[in-house]
């Protein structure tokens, strides 16, 4: 984050807006309370404000995209696709993550969930201030994991009118030699939370999507480095936790739509066709099973061909997959009103 930016306090309300890197978009720093890592804060990005309307008051209906691990907002066709289909699109890069990173900062890191659970209810109520209301919170991987539970403590004064997921994280794909290792990972994190595992992230699915190893995506390299960044322990246990909380059940009360792929695949080294045509990252048939357990109302959708971001798919997928979530919203927020 530049030292000159301006910065939204917690409780603040009336963000100043700036140009941001991404063309057509601004951007407010949304300024969280410090941990022993330095400067923390969130990034709400938004689709440039169009000149007719007062900034004071919005009369569309708002989504609320999160982006996932080793992850930052830069889906712009997305964006346009929701603006095409009435909603004024907004984004959060979440604390520690893409432009929300501070020097100093551990990335990604967290030691529950629930400390997410800051930025996104005052990016919700930015969002409020401005629009009467927020038709979907709109969520990947693992943004999907922490909006479930983030809706899930919000029963009873849900800020968001349905929960769209993109290829959930509701479950770690490990190899069966892996997972004992993942319980003793969970145990010591409990005491080394700051613990560095040797672990480290595939390379493979960010070469399916970035240009220069032949994707489709120039995004920021910095932001989502191709071989991710360290882990420590006490992120670990607290995506454990996160998940073991889905497995029990959540009682989400809006309507939820899951989007996965239609397979899995386990990639290689390198990329291959195959890797662009199926979810790498994560097991399908778990995101199929836990999905039911968020909520009441949950319409799972397979995406043929769709990769694990679905919206970076190629051609006939990601339309299908963004043509379901903008109907979906739509077709939600009728509903409710």
């Amino acid at each position: 984050m530049g030292a000159k930016e301006q910065t939204t306090e917690v409780g603040e309300c009336a963000p100043t807006f700036t140009p941001d890197e991404l063309f057509g978009f601004e951007k407010t720093i949304l300024k969280l309370p410090e941990e022993d890592d330095g400067e923390l804060v969130a990034t709400l990005v938004r689709t440039v404000h169009q000149k007719t309307m007062r900034e004071e008051a919005d009369s569309r209906p708002a989504v609320l995209y999160v982006h996932g691990f080793v992850d930052y907002f830069f889906q712009a066709h997305m964006a346009n696709a929701f603006e095409e289909a009435g909603f004024r699109f907004y984004a959060l890069d979440l604390r520690r993550a893409g432009r929300s990173l501070c020097e100093g900062n551990r990335p990604f890191f967290a030691h529950a969930a629930e400390d997410y659970f800051v930025e996104l209810d005052l990016a919700l109520d930015v969002i409020q201030r401005i629009h009467p209301r927020v038709a979907a919170l709109v969520a990947h991987s693992t943004g999907g994991l922490l909006c479930s539970l983030f809706l899930d403590a919000r029963r009873g004064r849900e800020p968001a009118e349905c929960l769209i997921l993109n290829s959930p994280f509701l479950r770690f794909n490990l190899r069966p030699q892996d997972r004992t290792l993942s319980v003793l990972v969970a145990f010591f994190a409990r005491f080394s939370p700051y613990l560095v595992l040797p672990q480290k992230i595939s390379t493979t699915y960010g070469k399916t999507l970035h240009a220069s190893h032949g994707g489709a995506w120039d995004y920021d390299l910095k932001k989502k480095p191709l071989q991710g960044y360290t882990l420590c322990a006490g992120w670990f246990l607290m995506i454990r936790q996160a998940h073991a909380k889905v497995k029990r059940g959540l009682d989400i009360q809006v309507p939820i739509l899951s989007l996965c792929s239609d397979k899995s695949h386990r990639a290689g080294p390198e990329p291959t066709a195959a890797d662009r045509r199926a979810d790498v990252v994560l097991g399908v048939r778990d995101i199929k099973k836990l999905s039911p357990r968020l909520g009441r109302d949950v319409t799972l959708f397979e995406v043929p061909d769709g990769m694990h971001d679905l919206t970076l798919s190629q051609g006939k997928a990601r339309d299908l997959a963004i043509r379901t979530m903008t109907e979906f919203a739509r077709g939600r927020s009728l509903n409710a009103h």
